[in-house]
């Protein structure tokens, strides 16, 4: 008989954070929401990285990793002045 008593999210959480290459420890900012599945479907979700090192590897995984070097990108307040290409860049 299954267990009922856990979920998907056991497995696919610790499968995220080696895939990453971080562990929980060193998660500053989470974002949760609380929706029907469909609407991951629909809508985007957002994952938002705040500090220079999230930024660095963030650029690495979306295979972008010279942005980590650009001078528009490579602090935070450099993001703060090109707000717009942020998003770009994303």
């Amino acid at each position: 008989m299954p267990n009922l008593t856990t979920t998907a999210a056991v497995s696919s959480g610790a499968r995220a954070f080696a895939q990453a290459g971080v562990t929980p420890a060193e998660i500053d900012v989470v974002e949760s929401y609380d929706a029907f599945t469909i609407n991951t479907i629909l809508f985007h979700i957002s994952l938002w990285p705040v500090t220079d090192a999230q930024w660095i590897r963030f650029f690495k995984l979306i295979g972008r990793p010279e942005l980590a070097d650009d001078r528009r990108f490579n602090s935070l307040a450099a993001r703060a002045r090109f707000p717009e290409l942020v998003g770009r860049a994303t």
